[in-house]
């Protein structure tokens, strides 16, 4: 079971990773109870924008549970001794948005769009918004609440559900 902590107590740790990937000219993003702000964190998730995870230098303060080319499981051992998690994730470009909605969550708010996908013969994943094995989407997060009819609903919103 994760140890949940504080919001403040996470952000400064996030906020070294964020800076150990836009250092490298990357674009990334923070996604789960970090994104949408939640009182509690489990742990870190990150989205790169990039091809594959074998094109970043990751940082070899964490210890890698599972460490591919789309996903990387890290373990950071904090001053205290204990442990967080950190995941890292790669998306193209054309799956931008959808990864975004997917790893920010809630649960509870992505099953409710994979719900409206399916009711329009519509497929929604972490990679887009398909119909009949085409991408309907634009890549952007407004683009995917768009095809599926909905308003784009802010991080912090998402808590909610």
């Amino acid at each position: 079971m994760k140890q949940r902590r504080p919001l403040a107590e996470v952000q400064s740790i996030a906020a070294t990773l964020l800076e150990h990937f836009t250092s490298q000219g990357l674009t990334c993003e923070l996604g789960g109870s970090l994104r949408r702000q939640a009182p509690t964190v489990g742990d870190i998730d990150i989205v790169i924008l990039c091809e594959s995870l074998d094109d970043v230098d990751l940082p070899d303060w964490l210890e890698y549970s599972r460490c591919g080319s789309k996903v990387a499981h890290g373990i950071m051992t904090l001053e205290d001794g204990s442990e967080l998690g950190v995941d890292l994730w790669s998306a193209r470009p054309e799956q931008w948005g959808a990864f975004l909605w997917y790893i920010t969550g809630s649960k509870e708010l992505n099953v409710i769009m994979r719900r409206l996908a399916m009711a329009q013969g519509l497929k929604l994943s972490q990679f887009g918004v398909f119909c009949d094995d085409v991408q309907i989407d634009d890549g952007t997060e407004q683009g995917v609440a768009a095809v599926l009819g909905m308003d784009w609903i802010a991080p912090v919103d998402r808590q909610r559900y």
